[in-house]
């Protein structure tokens, strides 16, 4: 297999910012199927190709995770560092994708889309993320702010109300979001938007 284009930057020029950043739930291959002899660790670079037949484009990443090494065969939820903001946004935009090294040692899948903190007029705010796993969401939430003091269902929007401040979660557009009206709010997402472009 030739890969036709392998995007690689001077990692000392390539500035830590969560554009080139994704989470992805990765599945290692096993050795008998392909993968490697022996387990990642953390740190880990190899190109990501978005498609294992011509022409190939990868880009490449370092693997950031918690934890003991992964052994071929296992899965796991992981950062990828991307050196350039194209091969994020490839990876996004095909939502599945390959790890490379010689060979496909493993497959991966994205679990955040995008996260973007909008400031609305009147000093609010909204915090948008194409997602997969909207529970993760969620739970980040809860870890950084604790529970609610109040949870109000409705069919198309959630409202959460924290001591200082509300949220509404929207779920019915192509786009789920938080949104606030008030500045405790907005820094409240600000802090969730950190927390979801960051390993964890």
């Amino acid at each position: 297999m030739n890969i036709s284009k392998v995007a690689v930057a001077n990692e000392e020029n390539t500035k830590d910012c969560a554009a080139r950043r994704l989470l992805a739930d990765v599945s290692l291959r096993l050795s008998k199927e392909g993968g490697r002899q022996t387990p990642l660790l953390s740190g880990y670079r190899c190109p990501c190709l978005v498609s294992q037949t011509a022409p190939i484009q990868g880009f490449d990443a370092r693997l950031e995770f918690e934890g003991a090494p992964l052994e071929p065969g296992q899965k796991r939820r992981i950062r990828f560092d991307f050196l350039t903001q194209e091969g994020a946004e490839a990876m996004r935009m095909s939502r599945r994708f390959f790890l490379w090294e010689g060979r496909i040692i493993g497959e991966a899948a994205v679990v955040y889309q995008e996260v973007r903190l909008l400031r609305l007029t009147g000093g609010g705010s909204s915090l948008e993320f194409d997602v997969v796993d909207i529970p993760d969401v969620r739970a980040a939430l809860q870890k950084r702010a604790g529970a609610p003091q109040r949870q109000e269902e409705h069919a198309l929007f959630t409202v959460y109300h924290f001591e200082g401040c509300t949220l509404t979660f929207q779920n019915e557009w192509d786009d789920p979001c938080f949104i606030s009206d008030t500045a405790e709010g907005g820094r409240m997402l600000a802090d969730l938007y950190g927390d979801l472009s960051s390993s964890r």
